[in-house]
């Protein structure tokens, strides 16, 4: 290294894009308050750089919304991040991309796909095909919440940034329509918004068991205040399962009886996969009454490796299985579990702790 920076223009917008302007000026504030030596002029180039990517913002944030989304790594950070490898696994590729319908008031467009055989995530892009006309909003939004809450600029409403903005309020979604078929209990959307006109969706679910492709159905709707039926368009694509994965069986030590329950642990499966950990609970139960196995609220986390919590991405309490037994499932970011790990069992109502299993992998 030289001590020298060459900074080329479509790195540095690729770098800041998404940087908020008021951010950026605080920036350029602070900076300009600092004085002495050796620093003072780089310090004023500095900040005269930082104004002028504020004006290019401002001048091209027409074509560089237009170019730029929000991703799955995007969405996803924190300790919520996926690992790095996992990028190679995306696919931007999606065919069909667009939908057909051009009766639909939105361009709705597949941007990403990640599948790993259990788990599904969908990158959607909505945009209003009439520039100026709509401010989106996602389907979970009510007019009087804070412009704020929705991404907005102003201490306002919805509303208040509609009627100033002379634009009309269009609720848009997005959901894998067939979650049923391909064993998806539950999904998750989360909203970003890449203009007035357009957001990006993250819609996210996990299968009951593993596949090797998934056949997507993906329903984009959008509907008006008074309308009393939304919209609906359909993009239909293939996502193959992209990444490798493992399976390891544990077994209680011990015997897996969890006191204060009808119900005892037979057996745990951890599917390690290159983007997620699926761990799997079966147990067998005693229960008769589906009111009383409910209220016992059966539900597991993992306390030894202490940090494997903090990697939790989402989970389903008990459920019937077909042989009369029970089943929890978890989602986790990436985590070696290794030739054991503690549980602890506990009510997901009252949060009374049952007890503590450990678990050793099956020779």
């Amino acid at each position: 290294m030289n001590g020298k920076t060459t900074l080329d223009a479509a790195l540095l917008m690729d770098a800041i894009g998404y940087a908020d302007g008021g951010y950026i000026q605080e920036l350029v504030n602070e900076l300009g308050k600092k004085r002495g030596g050796a620093h003072v002029r780089r310090i004023r180039m500095l900040s005269t750089l930082l104004a002028a990517v504020l004006i290019m913002a401002a001048l091209t944030a027409t074509a560089f919304a237009a170019a730029r989304y929000f991703g799955i790594f995007d969405f996803l950070s924190g300790r919520r991040a996926l690992p790095g490898g996992a990028r190679e696994l995306i696919e931007t590729d999606i065919t069909p991309a667009v939908q057909a319908d051009e009766g639909f008031p939105l361009e709705c467009e597949a941007k990403e796909a990640l599948a790993d055989g259990r788990s599904l995530r969908v990158v959607a892009e909505l945009r209003a095909r009439e520039a100026g006309k709509y401010l989106l909003v996602p389907q979970d939004a009510a007019v009087e919440d804070s412009a704020e809450s929705a991404g907005l600029a102003g201490n306002g409403s919805i509303a208040d940034y509609a009627r100033d903005n002379g634009l009309e309020i269009l609720w848009a979604g997005a959901a894998v329509g067939n979650g049923d078929e391909l064993g998806m209990e539950a999904q998750s959307v989360e909203c970003r918004r890449v203009s007035d006109g357009a957001i990006d969706l993250l819609i996210s679910g996990v299968s009951d068991e593993g596949a090797e492709s998934f056949e997507v159905k993906l329903v984009c709707t959008a509907y008006r205040a008074g309308d009393s039926v939304a919209a609906r368009t359909e993009l239909s694509f293939t996502l193959e399962n992209r990444a490798g994965a493992g399976e390891t069986r544990y077994l209680p030590a011990g015997g897996g009886a969890i006191p204060g329950t009808k119900a005892v642990l037979a057996e745990v499966t951890v599917t390690q996969t290159d983007v997620d950990t699926y761990v799997d609970y079966r147990c067998e139960s005693g229960y008769t009454d589906a009111r009383e196995a409910g209220d016992a609220g059966l539900c597991f986390r993992i306390c030894d490796p202490a940090n494997a919590e903090e990697g939790f991405r989402s989970g389903t309490g008990s459920t019937p299985d077909e042989n009369g037994g029970m089943l929890c499932g978890y989602v986790y970011a990436k985590t070696e579990l290794g030739s054991g790990f503690t549980v602890e069992a506990y009510n997901c109502w009252t949060k009374e702790v049952y007890c503590r299993i450990e678990l050793n992998a099956e020779a």
